[in-house]
């Protein structure tokens, strides 16, 4: 993952369990003026894609990066929930 102009861009991001991928070839980039709904079934990789993106879940593929500013907010906001993208 990496921030870019404020904002979030993922690629290529891979994530499985036991063998099954959870998260597979993901990219995406999102911009800090926009809102954003994660919606889908569970056991889809929601949660996990949050916790990647919060540094809380190692990834096994694809880029994996952020600001050091966008890292401490993270931390900061980690206790509430909150996940700021800019």
């Amino acid at each position: 993952m990496k921030m870019e102009n404020n904002g979030l861009r993922i690629d290529s991001l891979c994530k499985s369990y036991n063998g099954e991928p959870v998260l597979k070839n993901l990219s995406l980039t999102l911009s800090p003026t926009n809102n954003y709904c994660l919606m889908a079934p569970s056991g889809t990789g929601k949660t996990t894609l949050l916790r990647m993106i919060m540094g809380e879940e190692e990834t096994e593929e694809g880029s994996d990066e952020e600001s050091e500013e966008e890292s401490e907010e993270a931390e900061e906001e980690e206790e509430t929930g909150v996940l700021n993208i800019g």
